[in-house]
């Protein structure tokens, strides 16, 4: 039977950054098939304002974002906010409308793949495509543990990747049912071999175990330095995070990921994802004077014309 939602996310927009696409292959102008885990097989699509799913309401929920809602977020933590950076939200809001978090709570062993072959690397060019290929080839985590993965490329990535899932289902699969507070799944996931912060967090954040969390990227550090979203001094660093939640670790008063999520709440989740978004559309394609932060960026005028 055919899940319908009415809402006002745009799922193209929502499917383009978010890790859920990598088990999706498009099936038409606005619709996706998945092609591992969970419900293989269904489609999801959106027509006008509805968005649509044969897999159930809670999974179409999840997937296109209509189960999130940045502007209740936002509403959440603007108290807490200067007018300045109020001021960025609203405006990445305005630009970024239909923009929400597209998440994978159904494929909690699967959906480290795709976080994983994202290290420092394109995620559209390169892990879609691995993904991809995986999945014509394996469609379970054992599986893939006994596939040659110089069929699908010869990537660092594609070869760290066996030891790192070897970790996952030795050291925190068995406990993923327990392991119910975001900061210790944080720490065992750090527990596995090239499994650092930004890993962990995307990967806490696109299952859905903690919309607060916020990878700190590229992407992040750059547009979080051009805007002044928040003070910090230090990035995260696998030493730490590995033996600290942020509230408890001796460099979070410094630290970017720690100051996202204490200022933007569960909003910084979907920060993270329209300020990569943000950097995507305007900051790399140099179009520096059509961009509606320009008046907050201390970059503007020296990206493009």
């Amino acid at each position: 039977m055919l899940a319908v939602i009415e809402t006002s996310v745009d799922l193209e927009a929502t499917l383009r950054p978010s890790f859920t696409l990598a088990l999706f292959e498009r099936a038409g102008p606005s619709e996706w098939r998945k092609v591992a885990g969970a419900h293989r097989g269904c489609v999801l699509g959106q027509r006008g304002s509805q968005v649509y799913s044969d897999a159930g309401e809670e999974p179409l929920a999840h997937w296109s974002g209509a189960w999130f809602s940045p502007e209740s977020e936002f509403e959440a933590v603007r108290g807490g906010l200067s007018l300045r950076e109020r001021s960025i939200v609203e405006a990445l809001l305005s630009a970024h409308a239909g923009l929400s978090l597209s998440v994978n709570p159904h494929d909690m062993e699967l959906m480290l793949i795709p976080v994983a072959l994202s290290r420092r690397t394109d995620y559209k060019r390169n892990v879609l495509r691995w993904c991809r290929a995986m999945w014509r080839r394996a469609s379970t985590l054992s599986e893939i543990l006994r596939l040659d993965l110089r069929l699908v490329g010869t990537s660092y990535q594609l070869e760290q990747l066996r030891a790192t899932l070897r970790d996952f289902t030795a050291k925190v699969a068995p406990r993923l049912p327990n392991l119910k507070d975001p900061w210790e799944l944080r720490m065992a996931l750090m527990e596995c071999r090239y499994v650092g912060p930004k890993v962990a967090d995307a990967y806490i954040l696109f299952t859905k175990v903690d919309v607060s969390a916020a990878p700190v990227d590229v992407h992040m550090v750059r547009m979080a330095s051009r805007l002044g979203l928040a003070d910090f001094e230090a990035l995260p660093s696998k030493a730490l995070c590995s033996r600290f939640a942020c509230y408890e670790c001796p460099a979070s008063d410094g630290c970017l990921r720690a100051a996202l999520s204490r200022k933007y709440g569960g909003l910084a989740g979907w920060l993270q994802t329209a300020l990569y978004v943000h950097d995507k559309l305007y900051c790399q394609a140099r179009r520096c004077s059509s961009c509606p932060l320009r008046s907050y960026c201390s970059a503007a005028g020296s990206l493009g014309h």
